[in-house]
């Protein structure tokens, strides 16, 4: 019979059991290290996309290759392979540039005739487009 006594007793609660957890006491935290060869995939997979600013996208992918310890020279090589417009990376590859300010000064100096460019011949589609749907006689 105090068996089964003491069996009910265990089953109560206690006043002394707490189920929320105790916020004075400090969790852990992960100090992970960031391996060189995730900075790498990440430096590699960072190209330039659609209508991102260019110098949105140089400074990003400079940040990138310095946290790998690239020289300026593999800096420069790896900017060019993620540029989208193969007219611009050809430019720039041609082209003898000191330091990083040079690259990117020469970046912007390109982009801005080339959008010109891009949008006068958007411009020019739309009007000739235009034109031909005016020569086309609907049949009767």
């Amino acid at each position: 019979m105090e068996l089964l006594k003491a069996q009910q007793n265990s089953n109560r609660p206690s006043n002394d059991i707490s189920i929320a957890p105790d916020l004075n006491k400090s969790i852990p935290i992960f100090n992970g290290v960031v391996m060189m060869g995730d900075r790498w995939k990440q430096m590699s997979r960072r190209v330039l996309v659609g209508n991102e600013n260019v110098r949105e996208y140089y400074h990003e992918k400079i940040f990138l290759c310095q946290q790998i310890g690239m020289s300026f020279y593999e800096s420069k090589m790896q900017i060019l392979e993620g540029l989208y417009l193969k007219e611009l990376s050809m430019y720039l590859l041609g082209r003898n540039h000191v330091d990083k300010d040079d690259l990117l000064s020469d970046m912007v100096e390109y982009e801005r005739p080339v959008l010109y460019d891009f949008s006068k011949q958007q411009v020019l589609k739309k009007s000739c487009y235009k034109k031909r749907l005016r020569q086309v006689q609907p049949m009767l």
